[in-house]
């Protein structure tokens, strides 16, 4: 796409081509032909990194993030609780079932996430990635 117009969400942007149109009137500003040039420049390697399919990318570290906070809850924070055992029971009795209730689900909406982003991959859009 020439002159700095961008696609993004099914909207272009075409402010390099508004400014090299108006490159005369900008002068007065201190916009400059090297200016435009560097936005452009600029505005394109935007534009190829935020057009990377997201998708493949949580797709990816779904498993590892999951996987990650699993570990922290089981390691460290299922361990501080045990200190409330005795001086909170009540407290302590509801985050224990808090924890079910949240690894059910969370293991249920991982795999449905995981799922979800399979049926809906691209392959070509992966390697592109």
């Amino acid at each position: 796409m020439g002159a700095g117009l961008r696609a993004r969400g099914g909207r272009k942007y075409g402010i390099g081509s508004l400014a090299a149109e108006n490159l005369a009137a900008l002068g007065e500003s201190n916009i400059t032909q090297e200016k435009l040039t560097a936005l452009t420049t600029k505005t394109d390697a935007f534009a190829a990194v935020s057009s990377k399919p997201r998708q493949s990318v949580a797709k990816k570290a779904l498993p590892r993030l999951l996987k990650q906070g699993q570990s922290i809850l089981s390691r460290r924070v299922d361990r501080l609780m045990v200190q409330f055992k005795e001086s909170a029971p009540e407290f302590y009795a509801e985050y224990k079932t808090a924890r079910k209730i949240v690894d059910q689900l969370g293991t249920q909406q991982a795999r449905a996430a995981t799922n979800v982003l399979s049926a809906h991959s691209q392959p070509e859009l992966l390697k592109a990635a």
